[in-house]
């Protein structure tokens, strides 16, 4: 579970976000302020969804040709 703060929910909601990703963008900055992503649990997950993704990356990922002369 996130850990969530109201100390600076008067400034975040005064301001509008651009884009969706900039929500994303900005929920993730204030995780790393929070040491949210310092948990051992949540660095194993996290790692753990990097080599998923790199694996199937990996296996979806086309054969490159020989080089001919």
């Amino acid at each position: 579970m996130p850990h969530t703060s109201t100390k600076n929910s008067v400034a975040t909601a005064v301001r509008a976000p651009e884009s969706p990703a900039a929500i994303v963008v900005d929920r993730a900055r204030k995780r790393i302020r929070d040491g949210y992503y310092d948990r051992p649990e949540v660095r194993r997950t996290i790692a753990s969804l990097i080599l998923r993704h790199a694996v199937r990356n990996r296996l979806t990922e086309r054969p490159s040709r020989p080089k001919t002369p």
